[in-house]
């Protein structure tokens, strides 16, 4: 998914029932995607409305036979007939405190991919994001954010030339 607020309250949706989601680059393609996968085990891939992701995902189907996707716009109209009471204690059950809170992937530009823990948060009180969410910068930044309760400023994606642009009109610190 982009950077989004949809990203950010599926992250936490996904917190709620005591799943810690894979933070795939919706970039790749081919082995590199079908290795990301398969690595994580992953069941559901959640897709916003870039149909290039939807086109690499049905690529690979074939090789990740147990994934299924589901499309954001799809999951929205889902939504409504849910609860709107916080899940039971009990899809939570044996989650502990240090507990992985996602699987991030290096970027691959000198070896081949891998899997790795989130690291240590450290919140501000404006926190401006730009990175993608799925990046262990980007991700672990925004999350912390909100779990610290300070202010998450969504940026979709970096852009050099609206970065200071930007900062400077959120008062980011």
């Amino acid at each position: 998914m982009l950077n989004s607020a949809d990203f950010v309250f599926a992250r936490i949706g996904l917190w709620s029932i005591g799943a810690a989601p894979a933070m795939i680059n919706y970039h790749l393609t081919g082995q590199a995607l079908v290795y990301c996968l398969k690595v994580s085990r992953v069941e559901i891939m959640l897709i916003d409305g870039d149909e290039a992701a939807l086109r690499r995902m049905e690529d690979v189907k074939a090789e990740v036979q147990s994934l299924r996707y589901l499309m954001l716009r799809e999951a929205r109209r889902k939504l409504a007939d849910f609860s709107s009471e916080a899940p039971t204690d009990e899809l939570r059950k044996g989650v502990q405190g240090g507990d992985q809170m996602a699987l991030f992937y290096t970027s691959g530009t000198t070896k081949r991919l891998h899997a790795t823990d989130d690291g240590s948060i450290r919140a501000w009180l404006w926190q401006y994001v730009c990175m993608p969410y799925y990046h262990g910068t980007g991700g672990i930044n925004a999350m912390a954010q909100l779990v610290a309760n300070s202010t998450l400023l969504i940026a979709p994606k970096f852009s050099v030339s609206s970065f200071w642009p930007d900062i400077i009109q959120s008062r980011a610190t």
